[in-house]
């Protein structure tokens, strides 16, 4: 089948956003005004009345421009743009200049089609420096895409969709089973009035260093170097995330006092966003850490699991919050404050108690992830038979 192919920019309205208003112009109610930072929570599915609010009025002396429903964002400038973030408008909205809106005209290009298509052709592949990411809204109007006629658009986006939507379902019961872990242990554990400071139930707690550029190598190398980007909120380690590697020599010397070890607890202390806790995982028998990652060794009347979830919950964040060094929109945590951190520490047989509850439990949310590839498999393999006209 022959597919017609034209610009972007013939088929639909390329823009940018506006400067983001003061702080004192936003409200309780109004319009949202999105942010780069609110596609992180909104391309999960989260409402985007999350996003701050702005009144008709205050937009006006702002002079914000009104963005419609179904317009497609994306960061075009700044380190998000090289995060490949998609999101169509499920209302209108205000936008920061940060990012780049594509008003598709309707009569000619399906929303959810151009939404799908972008995900394959991802605009972030326009950047030409990525130490300074910028997309010029030029570049993004001169790309081709494949027009289908609309019923065809239509069927290739419902097709997506209902892939889309099996694997959301899964990834939404992975997010369940970690809401069931952290009300699980509230239950058990907000309750217990014996509060102790980390420093009293951990071994040395210390922190990462960053070593010289020739000390460090990608994918391969003597010893597994985390970064914060290898942390996540569920207490895994995903170290298939650019993984970086020490010398030897350097891990022994220079890194000798953030060498980390299988069972050892490990939280960033650089955010926002704070709470990313992992637990290291045995596949190496050693490993190190950045200067933007904490390392807690607990001793024997503290179980790691139970101290790893604790570290998520809000009794641990609000700690956090309340003491944060705060310097230019950057939180930061001092080994101080790690170690004054209160901890409520039921017996030890409870602890384990909960430690089993979360084994069985990330079990589970293992088979979902295994779903989810083989959905996310699925999904690609259809995405790119559609844009090949096979579908």
């Amino acid at each position: 089948m022959v597919v017609n192919v034209v610009k972007l920019g013939d088929v639909a309205t390329i823009s940018a956003g506006q400067s983001a208003p003061k702080s004192n112009y936003f409200c309780e109610e109004g319009i949202p005004f999105v942010r780069a930072g609110s596609l992180e929570f909104l391309e999960r599915g989260e409402s985007i009345d999350l996003c701050e609010k702005i009144s008709e009025d205050n937009a006006q002396i702002c002079r914000l421009k009104l963005y419609p429903k179904n317009s497609i964002l994306f960061a075009k400038s700044g380190m998000s743009a090289n995060k490949g973030r998609i999101y169509k408008l499920e209302r209108s909205a205000y936008i920061v200049s940060h990012l780049a809106i594509i008003t598709p005209d309707e009569t000619k290009l399906i929303p959810e089609y151009l939404m799908y298509w972008l995900q394959k052709h991802p605009p972030k592949t326009l950047i030409k420096d990525e130490s300074y990411p910028s997309i010029g809204l030029t570049d993004i109007a001169n790309m081709e895409i494949e027009l289908p006629p609309l019923d065809k658009q239509k069927k290739i986006a419902k097709i997506l969709d209902k892939a889309d939507e099996i694997r959301a379902k899964k990834k939404l019961a992975n997010d369940k089973l970690d809401e069931f872990l952290k009300s699980t242990y509230i239950d058990l554990f907000a309750e217990n009035t014996k509060k102790v400071k980390l420093e009293e139930l951990c071994y040395f707690i210390t922190k990462g260093t960053t070593p010289k550029a020739q000390d460090m190598s990608q994918d391969s190398g003597d010893i597994p170097y985390i970064k914060v980007y290898n942390l996540r909120f569920d207490t895994r380690l995903d170290f298939t995330i650019n993984p970086t590697f020490v010398t030897k020599e350097s891990h022994k010397n220079f890194l000798a006092r953030s060498v980390v070890y299988p069972g050892d607890v490990l939280m960033n202390i650089v955010g926002p966003p704070l709470c990313k806790v992992s637990i290291v995982p045995d596949t190496y028998p050693e490993w190190n850490i950045n200067q933007a990652i904490a390392r807690f060794r607990c001793n024997k009347g503290l179980n790691n699991l139970y101290l790893a979830w604790f570290l998520t919950t809000p009794f641990a964040e609000k700690q956090m919050l309340r003491n944060a060094k705060k310097t230019s929109g950057q939180l930061n945590l001092t080994l101080e404050i790690c170690k004054n951190i209160e901890i409520p520490l039921p017996s030890l047989e409870l602890q384990n108690k909960f430690a089993k509850i979360v084994e069985k439990v990330e079990a589970q949310k293992q088979k979902n992830e295994l779903v989810i590839e083989q959905m996310n498999n699925l999904f690609n393999s259809l995405s790119q038979r559609a844009f090949k006209g096979e579908i």
